[in-house]
């Protein structure tokens, strides 16, 4: 049953939360993680500028530097950003669901692949859980 942890630092400080189960988090973080709740009543779906806010400013440049060369790089800041329409016209991109789908995932693995992100900033960045301030239907 996947609930809610806090993941924590060697020095014990929070990196923040994620939905997974207990042996996904005893296996990749043994010993830092702390049991949060069994409740994720929000739903997993975020606005962008959120998702993307909860890069650090240093993944920020580094994707953004990527986009070009990277095509994982692409597809996030397309997730993010918009995107140009094929008469040129800026869609602004709408609510990002966090809930893993083939593509997301690829997307996701491909960024840790190709040292864009650790996988640990992954599971933070990624998480499922969002909060009232980062959901789009609050």
């Amino acid at each position: 049953m996947e609930n809610i942890y806090e993941i924590l630092d060697e020095r014990g400080a929070s990196l923040g939360n994620i939905v997974a189960t207990e042996d996904f988090v005893s296996t990749k973080y043994p010993g830092r993680y702390r049991f949060v709740s069994t409740d994720n009543t929000v739903p997993p779906v975020i606005k962008p500028d959120s998702l993307k806010g909860r890069l650090t400013d240093e993944e920020q440049t580094v994707i953004e530097a990527a986009k070009d060369t990277n095509e994982y790089a692409k597809q996030f800041l397309y997730a993010v950003d918009g995107a140009v329409n094929k008469d040129g016209v800026f869609v602004a991109p709408g609510p990002v669901s966090l809930t893993p789908v083939p593509s997301w995932t690829s997307m996701i693995n491909g960024l840790v692949s190709t040292n864009l992100l650790t996988q640990e900033r992954a599971d933070m960045v990624f998480s499922q859980i969002v909060t009232f301030a980062e959901s789009p239907f609050y």
